[in-house]
This record gives structure tokens, sequence and C-alpha cells, in this order.
């Protein structure tokens, strides 16, 4: 073990950008763990063959502390690989139903058909359920807020909805289908943590016009309303905790979220599951870098450029140069979270790049690179390509 101390001796001292403020933020108990953990890593890197980025060894220590339960991987296995489907039968109790209504037996429909397409749009659902009297169930944990978010609830609901009817099906027979969005920001507005929506009439809001289609949100960083619905406040305390001091209070507090926890610390100590979880955290992160804030700030700043120059051309131009501009935008921040100040040594170089195609080749590069000579060496091949 005396090479991976000096080797983590080494990393130490060479910490930077995004590792460092991490590292910083640690007490001194959590640093010796986070030691021990960083070399178990090491170890496996030389029995097993492969190769661990800063930035994912560092998150693999905070991830065996405890996984976040609202990561895509983590929420699916808690429930989905949950024996009777017992936490999914009571999320949805107390989040859809208000805990008026116990889920007896329910169905998981397999992944494949969680799968909406609406033109060449495609949209993931992730985890659909249909219920004991065959009402269809999606349970969506969605952790970032953007642009376009309500009309991909009401897109998916419709698609889900219309999944149900069949020819020669009487519509008398079709049963509602269920949205619920689990949330950690405000989307509704409204002060309580629940809160539902369904298609009401514009002159009389209390009369529903269908129900067809409900929308349920469960915004756990609000306060709970009603305190006496304990199970929604559980519930709201699992998806919102932060340390293991929260952990070990919750999970004595009933045999659910015994549960809850228990499935959720199996998960954490597993540890080929957390390495897939730190490396689709990654990549799910660069794609969200190349298709989020950062590219649509661009496109809108390209299109007010071309508005002022009150030409065709110069509309045209603007957006593609606002394009430009938000990819790059974006490039720079996934290699600072990835590779640290080291990585933005090679924004010059990707600076000169002005084809959009060549800057989204640039994202899988920098998701897939073991380092950041593997990065550059790809980049460098991009270039000699643009030179020609």
């Amino acid at each position: 073990m005396d090479k991976y101390q000096k080797k983590f001796k080494e990393f130490k001292e060479n910490m930077q950008g995004c590792i460092l403020q991490v590292w910083q933020e640690l007490s001194p108990e959590q640093r010796e763990m986070a030691e021990d953990i960083i070399m178990q890593a090491w170890e496996e890197e030389d029995t097993q063959g492969f190769r661990y980025s800063d930035q994912q060894l560092l998150a693999c220590f905070l991830s065996n502390q405890i996984l976040y339960p609202c990561s895509d991987a983590v929420f699916k296995a808690i429930f989905l690989n949950d024996e009777g489907y017992v936490l999914l039968k009571d999320l949805i109790c107390w989040t859809v139903f208000q805990g008026h209504r116990k889920i007896l037996n329910l169905t998981v429909l397999p992944s494949e058909q969680n799968i909406s397409v609406f033109g060449d749009k495609i949209f993931h659902c992730d985890i659909v359920v249909v219920l004991e009297n065959n009402e269809k169930c999606n349970i969506e944990m969605q952790l970032t807020h953007h642009e376009g978010l309500s009309s991909r609830m009401v897109i998916q609901a419709a698609k889900l909805h219309v999944s149900q009817a069949k020819k020669g099906l009487e519509f008398l027979s079709i049963k509602p289908t269920l949205s619920l969005w689990i949330m950690p920001f405000d989307f509704t507005g409204f002060q309580g943590c629940y809160s539902s929506a369904r298609l009401r009439f514009d002159q009389d809001c209390a009369k529903i016009m269908s129900d067809d289609m409900q929308f349920h949100f469960f915004e756990f960083s609000k306060a709970l309303a009603h305190p006496e619905k304990e199970g929604l406040g559980l519930w709201r305390s699992f998806f919102g905790m932060k340390t293991i001091e929260d952990y070990n209070s919750l999970k004595r507090k009933g045999d659910i979220m015994s549960r809850a926890t228990s499935n959720l610390a199996s998960l954490s100590s597993n540890s080929a599951f957390r390495q897939n979880v730190v490396e689709e955290s990654f990549k799910e992160l660069g794609r969200r870098i190349e298709r989020g804030a950062y590219y649509e700030k661009g496109l809108k700043e390209g299109k007010i450029e071309g508005k002022i120059e009150g030409k065709i051309e110069g509309k045209i131009e603007g957006i593609k140069e606002g394009e430009t501009k938000g990819k790059i935008e974006g490039l720079r921040m996934f290699l600072q979270l990835k590779f640290g100040e080291i990585g933005l040594q090679l924004m010059p170089k990707i600076q000169h790049i002005q084809d959009v195609d060549k800057l989204n080749s640039l994202f899988p590069l920098a998701m897939n690179a073991q380092n950041i000579e593997e990065f550059e060496h790809g980049l460098a091949l991009v270039l000699a390509n643009t030179m020609v």
C-alpha cells in the first residue's frame, strides 16, 4: 500500500479546479476515509485494467458515503429492484393519492415500452406502471428546470394516454393516465410540496372538464403543508436528505423508510454499480451542457444580433455565431469540471474551431476520455481536419 500512499500525496499536491474545491469542504474524518477509498480504487485499476479520472476518484468517495437517491440510475434501482414493489406502492399512495388510496397491486412496464416518439423527438419515461384498475402511471424524477418542461410533461402524458386506444375499443373503457413528477425545485409556484393539475374550464376553475390526464407534482424541497400526511413527509425527507446524519435518522422511522434506506445502502456499497453511476453522471452532465443553457443563451444572442442587423443574412450569421459561442462555452465548462484547470489550457485551440459539427464531435471525446492526454489527442485530429 506504500506506493499508493506516495501516489496519494502527489494527488493532493496537484489538486486543482473542482477537485480542490470539493476536497477543501471535507472534514478531517472524511479526508481520511477518502484517502482509503481512493487508494482502493487505484488498487482496482492495477488489478482490473481500467482507469479513473481524478474527478471520478473523488466522486467515488462521495458516492461511497451515500449515493444520491434522486440520480437517475439510483432512483430506478431503489424502486425497481425492490421485491414486490413495496416502496413504489407506498410512494404512489402518498404522492399521487395523498394517502387516501392504498396500492395493492401494480405491474411495471418493460423499459422498451416506456418510450414515446413525437416527430423526431424521443422521450424516455423513468418508470411506468399499470395499477389495479388499469390506470397507467408515469413516474419521473426531474432534477433540472428548463424551457419546454411543461410541454414535455403534456406530450409524455398524451402519448401514454393515446397508447391505450385500440381499434374497436370504446372510449368509456379508457382509463385515466397519471403523471407523477418528483422535483427538487419550485415548478408550480405554490407553497406546499404537493400540488396537482387537471383539464379545467376557463370560466369555472372548480369545474373539471376531464380527469383523463392528471398531473401530480412532488416538489420535495418545499415544506409539508399538511403535517398529518406523515407518509408524504417521510418521502420528502428521503429524497431531500443531504448528510449521513439525515440517513441514520430516517432509517429508524418505520418499515418503509427502513426498507428504502437499506436498499440505498446496498446500492452504495456495490462498487460496480457505484462506478457505473459515476460514469453515467459525467456523461449526462456533458449531454446537458451540450444541449443546455449555454447553447440556448448563445442561440438567443445570435438571434438578437441578427435582428439588430435588420437583414436576413445578418440573422442567419447571428444565429450561427451564437450557436458556436454556446458550444464553446459548454465545452469550457465541461472540461473544467472533468479535468480541472488543465482542461482550460486547451480552450485557445478549441476557440479556433467555428464549425458546429466539429465542436459537437468534441463532446463525446471529452465524455469518454480517461485523461486529458486522450482528449488532447482527439482534439489534435479534429484540428488537423479543420486545417485541411
